[in-house]
């Protein structure tokens, strides 16, 4: 789990997610039951995918964090992540048929990603939900800069967990080293982060979920600094959205087209307090490294 000491990267430098937490459902329109069902529904999709740890309820309650979040401020973010050592914390909620899947990051309390699904007046609410959490899910996972975790560095190789088996090495072989950065406080989506390439990855061999890498220019890493590191597969990430685009889970395109970022304007508002959070969170960062 990544250290808080690490004020001079983490300002800049977005980590590579492996501990998530998933708070309950925020909605006065479901009742408990509906609520808890697709809480589990959700969890145990991000779940499936080895890349990710995600707390359970168990150790929310025992945190005393099992609770239900419609939005987190940066500051508030920031505390539960420290409180609970999550890369990711997730809050999920539905408004007015909207149903809205809002991700921060550790490092800064930032929005890391804000997907929201506009409901059908057709159907119940919970139904059609509950019928698109894999392919939002999916959506989620697509929409990360990066596509394997590093799970150890010895002698110049890299093995990483993918996620999820597969027999494509060929996908596997153009691969990349990478620190992503951020450009702006705005989610993290493709047009609001940078890769910086360090070095190319050599295939060497997959194990199930699992590839071993050799590292071109070894100096590219360090080793005790392993969480800032982030793996880039091109073909990878583009097979992902084909799954993001709905033509692997079933699912007709027509209906994710339902998936949407927030309006222009909701982030307009938002947008001072946002920044002035931002700047106040950063300063009692820095205070606690002097």
């Amino acid at each position: 789990m990544s250290s808080w000491g690490q004020q001079e990267d983490a300002a800049i430098v977005i980590r590579n997610p492996s501990h998530l937490a998933i708070f309950p459902v925020f909605s006065e329109d479901l009742n408990s039951s509906m609520k808890s069902n697709l809480w589990w529904s959700f969890r145990k999709s991000i779940s499936e995918n080895t890349r990710f740890k995600v707390a359970s309820k168990e150790f929310l309650e025992a945190k005393e964090v099992y609770k239900a979040y419609e939005s987190l401020s940066p500051s508030k973010a920031s505390l539960l992540a420290k409180h609970l050592e999550a890369d990711i914390l997730i809050t999920l909620s539905l408004d007015n048929r909207e149903f809205h899947i809002r991700s921060y990051s550790e490092e800064s309390g930032l929005i890391f990603n804000h997907q929201s699904l506009k409901l059908q007046n057709t159907s119940l609410a919970e139904d059609q939900i509950g019928s698109l959490i894999k392919p939002l899910v999916a959506q989620w996972i697509a929409e990360l800069p990066s596509q394997a975790k590093i799970i150890s560095l010895k002698n110049a190789q890299l093995l990483v967990d993918l996620g999820m088996q597969t027999n494509k090495n060929e996908n596997l072989k153009e691969a990349y080293l990478v620190k992503v950065q951020r450009k702006s406080l705005g989610p993290l989506v493709k047009d609001n982060y940078q890769r910086e390439i360090l070095s190319k990855l050599i295939w060497s061999q997959t194990d199930n979920n699992e590839a071993l890498y050799k590292i071109e220019n070894q100096q590219a890493i360090v080793k005790d600094k392993l969480n800032l590191y982030s793996i880039w597969l091109p073909k990878v990430e583009k097979e992902q959205r084909k799954i993001q685009l709905g033509e692997k889970e079933g699912v007709p395109s027509s209906e994710l087209l339902h998936l949407m970022k927030p309006e222009k304007e909701v982030r307009k508002k938002d947008d001072f307090f946002t920044r002035m959070a931002v700047i106040a969170n950063l300063l009692i960062i820095l205070a606690f490294s002097i």
